[in-house]
């Protein structure tokens, strides 16, 4: 059956955005946004909005009047989160209660991106029943984001996702295809031994969030992320594996070793077990995507798309 309700997405220019508009371009009426001004082509669907601006998402959204919007747009950098703490507090909360008020007003089902780094890091495999104790900014605008949504919204799905990785359809890469790019030319990688997460590919990633869009029955509160917990150094040697690169030019290295603008949370890891018992879609093992991921990366290269 195809879906053909309307669909907006925020934060179109971004990784998650991106990959999203392209997955749901072939089953909804959507449109998308940016603020950034290198995504100025985008298409006819694309337009720029500024979700700090009250009167400006109230106007684009009233006058799209979508049945479900998804709302990715964040400034979603640790540092730049921490170090523009002000404008981070602007577009991840106020721009989300801007949203979130304007949803509820035209009656469109809501979907929320929050993120793992709402947790402190100091537990493992985190469910949805834990309690969020962030220790980032990044992660308390997120979080305070969440309760907006909650407090504004009557119909509406939080998805906290996990670091997400896959392949770009703009120009915001993830940090997998920056690993890749670099053992492609035989450059060393340093990647950290001390920090963990679930991560998921962002194929996989995309079909669930739609199915979210598509179902009002779900839990408002859901944890979308693989199934494995993983270090970035342990992701970046089963990365290069896959990709028959050199395992020996990725280099293990803590995070305590570098300077950051912001406190990192050691684990976030979560688990996915209750939404894996309520959705259709599948989570998909961290070497299936991985393979998946360099099938595409390998089309990329032979249509002459990667030098």
């Amino acid at each position: 059956m195809i879906f053909m309700k309307t669909l907006l997405i925020t934060g179109g220019s971004g990784f998650v955005g991106g990959n999203l508009s392209f997955v749901a371009s072939s089953r909804w009426k959507y449109c998308t946004t940016f603020h950034s001004s290198s995504a100025r082509n985008q298409g006819e669907n694309a337009f720029f909005l500024d979700i700090t601006n009250k009167e400006s998402v109230e106007k684009m959204i009233c006058d799209i009047s979508p049945n479900v919007i998804i709302h990715a747009a964040a400034v979603a950098n640790m540092n730049i989160s921490a170090e523009n703490s002000e404008y981070a507090m602007n577009v991840n909360v106020r721009g989300t209660e801007n949203v979130a008020l304007t949803a509820e007003k035209v009656r469109a089902r809501l979907v929320y991106l929050s993120t793992d780094l709402v947790f402190s890091g100091n537990k493992s495999m985190s469910s949805e029943e834990d309690i969020p104790e962030p220790v980032c900014f990044y992660g308390k605008t997120k979080l305070e984001g969440e309760k907006v949504v909650a407090s504004l919204s009557s119909d509406f799905c939080i998805a906290r996702m996990a670091l997400c990785f896959g392949l770009s359809l703009n120009s915001s890469r993830c940090f997998a295809e920056c690993i890749v790019r670099e053992l492609k030319h035989k450059k060393e990688v340093r990647l950290f031994t001390d920090e963990f997460r679930s991560p998921i590919y962002i194929n996989n990633l995309c079909e669930i969030l739609l199915e979210l869009a598509e179902r009002d029955d779900l839990p408002q509160l859901l944890h979308i992320c693989g199934q494995e917990r993983l270090s970035r150094y342990d992701f970046g040697v089963r990365l290069a594996k896959k990709f028959d690169f050199d395992e020996d030019l990725i280099i293990p290295c803590s995070a305590d070793e570098f300077s950051f603008s912001d406190r990192r949370p050691k684990d976030c890891s979560m688990k996915n077990d209750k939404a894996s018992r309520c959705l259709r879609t599948r989570f998909w093992e961290i070497e299936e995507s991985l393979m998946h991921m360099k099938n595409m990366w390998d089309q990329k290269i032979n249509s002459g798309n990667i030098k």
